[in-house]
C-alpha cells in the first residue's frame, strides 16, 4: 500500500508430525505506522483503528518427493 518494506525476525515454532509432513506456527506484532499507514477511523472520527496489529502464521507443508 505504501511501498514501505521492512525485514523483521521472527520466532517460528515448527513440528515434524506425519511423514513429510510439518506444522509451524508465529506471531508477532507490528505497527502500522512503522509502513507509514495512518490507523483508520470512521464516524467522524468517534470509531478510532489502534496502531498495532497482530499477524498469526499458522501453515501446514508436506514435502512431496
Amino acid at each position: 500500500l505504501t511501498h514501505v518494506s521492512k525485514t523483521l525476525q521472527i520466532e517460528v515454532r515448527g513440528q515434524h508430525f506425519a511423514p513429510n509432513q510439518f506444522h509451524f506456527l508465529a506471531k508477532t506484532d507490528l505497527k502500522m505506522t512503522d509502513f507509514d499507514i495512518t490507523p483508520p477511523t470512521a464516524g467522524l472520527g468517534l470509531i478510532k483503528v489502534r496502531d498495532k496489529i497482530t499477524v498469526n502464521l499458522d501453515i501446514y507443508a508436506k514435502v512431496e518427493e
